[in-house]
């Protein structure tokens, strides 16, 4: 491809170029594309920013330059047996990854010292060293980090994970049924999981057993199809899940698209109804509220969101008047409400198009700022300074430093007369262990949870402030005061209990969750006045609150629905009272994680304000906060105060997650092997959508692109992607998009809790090597460049090499052993494979397969002809080239010469 033209506004086309070198291997990428309004060629202005790429004499990427003149460097060295690359990133920071001679990961090397400007050192000393064991079919057995904590798996002869042991969760057990399904589950307390399956191998039931709270648990039930007079389109596809007192169903147009979503509140209360409706697109044109109100979704040329109205049904209001955005799809300028309040965000090349200023303010009678935040960063990405030119007192800087390995090490805020803090101190061990937070040291006592904290400030008894259980969950937390933790057989934390210094209750709270889904229900019972105060959560944009010390009679409620604009909140409704009572709107602007910075009034005047230490604890709450979505966007539970990621519970207090994580999304980064940590102890610039994996935020303001939860919340809430015991949900229309993978199998978001509960229902699920993580920002990026919403059909297109690159078909590509077939490809001019990047090393083999292949179907829809560059003896058993031959050969292929041809 030379030239991708996009439609844009005002009758242009966004358009980018490529370039190519004569191995047709891309040299050159117009970064910031140009707005043109000619329909024949163009070719942006030699000036214009662009990434540049080049490659040694194999085809290799060497270097890449970006746009602000930063660079990453990759080098290779093979030793005979192993093959060696080192990535020195734009900081001349050196990070070196080992593999054998079948091409696994066997070994990754930290560096924290030393500027690389030059080659890399292939012989210092390294930070920190981890290690990767294989069995005979290439499955990760065994994670041996730095301080030699380990993580142990086995397999039975069908691939199936049997048994894991990790140095946090302890040891679980897997077993399957003939079909292999996941049937039973067993963790670390003994508590029990179990599966029920239909004859499509989709979950019917699960049951729970074991300990404690896990052997209360109540079963929860899941129904498929349904008869169509009362689920039309439903074949296929779930239409209930329910246990007890929790009960979902949902319904579905003909092309299979949720039109509908009812949620029983109570037994004996009513449902709870949202609705979607869409265009031809598959985008949400309209999107009803439980309380009735039905919102208008617009669209610009480019199929971003553009506007946000009130259905006539639901009266004239407007929550976004008009957005326009860049020639890259970032946003540029929003409008909330009737032109009431103007949204900027600004870009430099110099930050490589990251975001530089986020300012909002209300235009009339007289521009008045309510907000205005600047950033600067550094060459790899991390955020060096914000600058709040709104915040009470002056103009307020916050400054940030980061080691080697891009973890933050020193925070301080200065000026004006809110939230300013001194010079705070964050220091870390090799594997990725808080030392220090804010100055105070934090400590790991337990052997038992390695990457737990268990005590602050020192070591003895009375410094201990974490419990865990065998799960790594705590279960108990020792502050104001002292909460007890309890978890059911899912890991879900389903109760706390606060206790005072005389071992009195302060409040109990109860958590239940809907089966399935996002939904919850929240009662916290206070003995002081004998008050319980009753919230039900439809996902994240939609919420009740019963406080009998707020309302009069047991009918009346706060109602609060949120709306959404680019994957960001941008404004609330709020009703206290009964349902016939006056509604009000407040504008929520957030900060470049999403987080809730200031609330306006629905005038537009400034209403409250937030402002964070890094990892989240409020350092400045100005007024009655009229949302609970605070940082990063996240609920934060209003009596114990920790926040609600989705998949577990955060602690912003000490910076980290107070369970150890169901998945390792990336396990080819050591920094991912530590399951509490959070975002990889870089706050300011990754966000964690799920509780699973940290998100680069993306330099974004908040529109079209780049910012963290728009992939998964870009055209508001409507689809689940199933939570089954640690799966990742997502919420949203693109999620259904978007295909997960979980070591060697495969849950298009959207699926059958079946599936989720199958693949992703295994606690403590470790990838392989760079297992494929769609949040991984090497996926994102190849996902955006191709256009493929498929990752592994994203990382086949962009890992062709040769003329394919520029769309040429009937051409010619060489298969064989390495680099007999790079040679031969590079000798005739013809396509061949070379994983993108890093990409093999962040993929499962299997997974490499499923790119193989799909480059190998790639190559027949394009009608090229195979030759080969080894002779077929080569072929041995478990090569690609083995592979690859017994592929095209059950296709109807034989081999000819050195050709492969179609014979049948």
């Amino acid at each position: 491809m030379r030239q991708k033209r996009l439609e844009a506004d005002n009758l242009q086309n966004a358009v980018t170029d490529y370039a190519y070198n004569g191995l047709g291997l891309l040299v050159k990428e117009s970064t910031l594309p140009s707005f043109s309004t000619t329909n024949g060629s163009y070719t942006a202005p030699i000036f214009s920013p662009g990434k540049q790429m080049s490659y040694d004499a194999l085809g290799r990427l060497r270097q890449v330059v970006n746009p602000d003149g930063s660079d990453t460097r990759t080098y290779y060295r093979h030793d005979g047996v192993q093959r060696m690359t080192a990535v020195v990133d734009a900081r001349d920071h050196q990070t070196i990854r080992v593999s054998d001679a079948f091409g696994r990961l066997v070994q990754v090397k930290e560096f924290d010292s030393g500027a690389y400007t030059g080659d890399p050192d292939w012989y210092a000393t390294p930070y920190a060293t981890t290690n990767y064991g294989y069995n005979v079919r290439d499955q990760l057995m065994d994670v041996w980090d730095h301080a030699n904590n380990h993580t142990q798996m086995e397999y039975d002869l069908a691939g199936r994970k049997l048994v894991m042991g990790d140095p946090d969760m302890g040891t679980w057990t897997y077993a399957y049924d003939p079909a292999g399904n996941l049937t039973q589950q067993t963790d670390a307390r003994g508590c029990q999981s179990n599966s029920s399956y239909d004859a499509l191998n989709r979950v019917t039931e699960m049951t729970y057993s074991g300990p404690g709270a896990c052997g209360s648990q109540e079963p929860a039930w899941y129904a498929y199809d349904g008869p169509s007079y009362l689920f039309p389109n439903a074949i296929g596809r779930r239409v209930r899940a329910q246990s007890s007192a929790e009960v979902t169903v949902w319904f579905y147009d003909p092309r299979g698209r949720v039109t509908e979503e009812r949620v029983l509140r109570n037994p004996d209360e009513d449902w709870v109804h949202t609705s979607w409706t869409y265009d031809n697109a598959d985008r949400v044109r309209r999107l009803t509220y439980p309380t009735g109100e039905t919102v208008e979704y617009q669209y610009n040329a480019q199929g971003l969101p553009d506007a946000l109205h009130q259905a006539a049904s639901s009266g004239a209001f407007t929550y976004v008047a008009d957005t326009s955005y860049n020639a890259l799809g970032l946003l540029e300028v929003r409008w909330l409400g009737a032109n009431l309040v103007r949204q900027g965000y600004t870009y430099a090349a110099r930050e490589n198009f990251r975001l530089t200023a986020a300012t909002s303010g209300k235009l009339s009678p007289a521009y008045n700022e309510q907000q205005a935040l600047a950033y600067t960063y550094d060459d790899a990405g991390n955020v060096q300074r914000i600058t709040d030119g709104a915040t009470p007192g002056g103009t307020q800087t916050q400054d940030f430093a980061y080691d080697l390995l891009d973890r933050l090490v020193s925070a301080q805020a200065s000026g004006g007369t809110a939230g300013t803090y001194p010079a705070q101190g964050y220091e870390y061990d090799e594997v990725g262990n808080m030392t220090r937070f804010a100055g105070t040291p934090l400590y790991y006592q337990d052997s038992a949870h390695a990457h737990a904290v268990t005590h602050v400030s020192g070591t003895t008894p009375q410094d201990e402030r974490y419990q865990y259980d065998a799960n790594g969950n705590a279960i108990v937390i020792k502050g104001t005061h002292t909460l007890a933790l309890t978890y059911d057989a899912a890991n879900r934390l389903v109760q706390v209990v606060a206790t005072d210094a005389a071992n009195q209750m302060v409040y109990r709270t109860d958590y239940r969750y809907y089966p399935g889904t996002p939904h919850m229900k929240i009662n916290t019972y206070y003995p002081t006045g004998y008050v319980t105060v009753n919230e039900f959560h439809v996902g994240g944009s939609y919420e009740e609150i019963y406080d009998p010390r707020v309302h009069g009679n047991p009918w009346e409620r706060t109602v609060r629905t949120y709306y959404e604009a680019g994957g960001r909140r941008i404004a609330l409704r709020q009703r206290i009272g009964a349902a016939s009572a006056p509604s009000v709107v407040y504008w929520l602007l957030t900060d470049h994680l999403g987080s809730t910075n200031v609330t306006l009034a629905e005038n537009g005047e400034r209403a409250t304000e937030l402002l964070y230490y890094p990892y989240g604890a409020v350092r400045h709450n100005a007024n009655n906060q009229v949302t609970d979505r605070r940082f990063t966007g996240q609920w934060r539970e209003p009596a114990s105060g920790l926040y609600f990621y989705g998949a577990r519970w955060y602690d912003s207090g000490i910076g980290r997650f107070i369970q150890a994580d169901t998945i390792v999304p990336q396990p080819g980064n050591p920094q991912s092997l530590n399951r509490y940590s959070y975002c990889s102890s870089n706050p300011l610039r990754f966000v964690d959508p799920s509780g699973h994996a940290g998100v680069d935020f993306g330099g974004g303001g908040g529109g079209g692109a780049g910012v963290g939860l728009i992939v998964a919340l870009m055209q508001g809430a409507q689809q689940t992607m199933t939570q089954a015991q640690g799966a990742i949900y997502q919420y949203g229309p693109v999620a259904a998009q978007t295909t997960w993978l979980y070591g060697n199998q495969t849950i298009a978001a959207g699926d059958q809790l079946a599936q989720a509960a199958q693949n992703a229902g295994q606690g403590g699920n470790t990838a392989g090597p760079g297992g494929l993580d769609p949040n991984d920002p090497l996926f994102r990026k190849l996902i955006q460049q191709t256009g493929e919403a498929d990752p592994i059909k994203a990382i086949a297109k962009a890992s062709v090499q040769g003329p394919a690159n520029a769309g040429v078909t009937n051409g010619v590509t060489v298969l064989g052993r390495f680099p007999a077939y790079v040679n031969t490809a590079n000798r005739l001019g013809a396509n061949f494979l070379n994983f993108v990047d890093d990409s093999w090393d962040r993929l499962t083999d299997a997974q490499r397969w499923a790119v193989n292949k799909q480059f190998l179907d790639d190559a027949i829809a394009r009608s090229d002809t195979f030759r080969l560059a080894s002779l077929v003896s080569e072929a041995k058993a478990g090569t690609y080239f083995r592979k690859e031959l017994e592929y095209l050969i059950s296709l109807g292929y034989d081999v000819v010469g050195d050709m492969l041809v179609k014979v049948k």
